[in-house]
């Protein structure tokens, strides 16, 4: 009698112990479950949180530095005053850079313009930007090529 109240109480233990054994893995897993959902959602904040950064360092460089600024292949036209009279300008984009400026028409005096036509399509270019110096002499040609070529790329 003793041996069976024996061997039905180490049941029991054994029973309890695996139960307990269970409980605990299954807890365990619980547990480590739940880090995981919690890191997977501060991995997901942290994205959106690096995104936003992203976009908004992108909106701050393009707004610092205008030598980044891309535009649509094709070909633009546009006019601005220049000294005597409006400037009309062609502009060619390619591979979303600007890769041609050419001066159409104007009325301005050829002495003041010549270099000036000469000079200032080639440095929007080289540059990327309209954001050059005028050529001194001719400074309202000049601006007047450069608001041409902004006029032509809006």
């Amino acid at each position: 009698m003793k041996n069976n109240l024996r061997n039905i109480l180490s049941f029991i233990v054994i029973v309890i112990l695996i139960g307990n054994l269970y409980f605990i893995y299954n807890l365990k897993s619980y547990i480590v479950s739940l880090d995981l959902k919690e890191v997977k959602n501060k991995v997901e904040n942290l994205e959106k949180e690096n995104k936003q950064l992203y976009e908004t360092v992108v909106s701050l460089e393009s707004y610092i530095n205008p030598n980044n600024k891309t535009y649509d292949d094709g070909e633009y036209v546009g006019e601005a005053k220049g000294y005597k009279s409006n400037i009309k300008v062609s502009v060619s984009v390619k591979d979303n850079k600007i890769s041609d400026v050419k001066v159409i028409s104007h009325d301005d005096t050829p002495s003041f313009t010549d270099k000036t036509i000469e000079v200032i399509p080639k440095e929007i270019v080289n540059k990327q930007s309209t954001d050059i110096d005028v050529v001194s002499g001719a400074t309202l040609t000049s601006k007047g090529i450069l608001d041409a070529v902004n006029n032509a790329l809006k």
